[in-house]
């Protein structure tokens, strides 16, 4: 890394200027004229980038279906370009992948928010990412994400409550809504670090929040999965003639919840909040081993163990929640610290 000395220059009344480098302005095409973004770093540096030539990039992902690509893989590699910022995807597939090629577009369809169908032949479709990314904070964004998994819980409660299916079922169709909006608050996180958003426009106080906020978000779109597989396996066993056992749906209530709780603390950075919280999960923890062994001993249905290992999971990512309030604040007071 080459560094360069300027003489800092005063002009007008109350201006300091200092000259850019001539190679680096060429090398990335500044001329006169030209904006540049000034961001004030935690440490009292400043970072000068070129404004972001957007509509110059026009990223495409190219999926070949034809080449022997399998649908996961290939849905894989369209969920890597679309959070990394690509904003158009091309899938090519011949007589032999059109099934395929047909399950791809539901898969994305059901996972990829602010995309269309903009071009579709008999070998090929194109979906665009349309419009730009809504402006959010890394609050807002959390708290979207909270309110869709906590009203998914809620969802499952009912369900389990009264033994409606329908109701478990939503709960399940209800886990591509939270894919979606994790894909999306996630794509923009990257525009976050790759510097075409500000970290004050986040709403953060250094690129280091991004790290755990990522975490959050990851956990969160986790939890829902368990919650989906919970409402999965419940269904089975009601449709079988069986019943859920009154116990498992009185411990999901109660981790419901602190769930809730916990998230609220998330959004807020409250570390007393979250302090208790985890000393709750704890407890809980002990009372799920006790339930285990119950279920156990009685010869359950087998998908009572499933229902309780997801239990187990949620327990921990909400444990996971409480410990990232813990992270982001940290790394807050330092970047504070470093700025005053």
């Amino acid at each position: 890394m080459s560094s360069i000395v300027r003489r800092v220059q005063f002009t007008g009344k109350s201006t300091y200027i200092i000259s850019l480098p001539k190679d680096w302005a060429r090398s990335i095409g500044i001329t006169r004229g030209s904006k540049v973004f000034i961001e004030i770093m935690p440490d009292n540096s400043l970072r000068i980038r070129p404004e972001p030539r957007v509509s110059e990039v026009k990223l495409a992902k190219i999926v070949d279906l034809g080449a022997g690509l399998d649908i996961n893989t290939a849905m894989r590699e369209i969920i890597a370009a679309y959070i990394a910022g690509f904003e158009s995807f091309r899938v090519n597939f011949n007589s032999k992948t059109s099934e395929a090629a047909r399950k791809l577009r539901s898969l994305m369809d059901a996972k990829l928010a602010n995309v269309v169908l903009v071009d579709e032949s008999v070998d090929s479709f194109t979906y665009k990412v349309v419009g730009p990314p809504k402006p959010l904070t890394m609050m807002d964004a959390t708290s979207w994400l909270s309110r869709l998994v906590n009203n998914t819980f809620s969802d499952l409660l009912r369900g389990l409550r009264d033994g409606d299916i329908e109701a478990l079922k939503l709960v399940m169709e209800r886990d591509d809504l939270v894919d979606k909006a994790y894909l999306m608050v996630t794509r923009y996180l990257t525009k976050i670090l790759m510097g075409e958003v500000t970290v004050d426009k986040a709403g953060i106080s250094s690129h280091a929040e991004a790290v755990h906020y990522y975490h959050a978000f990851k956990t969160l779109e986790r939890i829902a999965d368990h919650l989906s597989t919970i409402a999965s396996e419940s269904t089975k066993i009601l449709e079988a003639g069986g019943r859920i056992e009154s116990s498992l749906v009185k411990f999901l209530e109660e981790l419901s919840q602190i769930l809730r709780t916990v998230t609220e603390a998330l959004v807020d950075l409250d570390v007393e909040t979250a302090r208790s919280t985890a000393l709750q999960i704890e407890i809980l923890k002990t009372k799920l081993g006790q339930l285990l062994m119950a279920t156990e001993s009685l010869n359950k249905d087998a998908r009572h163990i499933t229902i309780i290992t997801s239990i187990g999971r949620l327990l921990g990512y909400s444990l996971d929640l409480a410990e990232i309030v813990f992270d982001i604040k940290t790394v807050k007071t330092v970047s504070e610290a470093l700025y005053e």
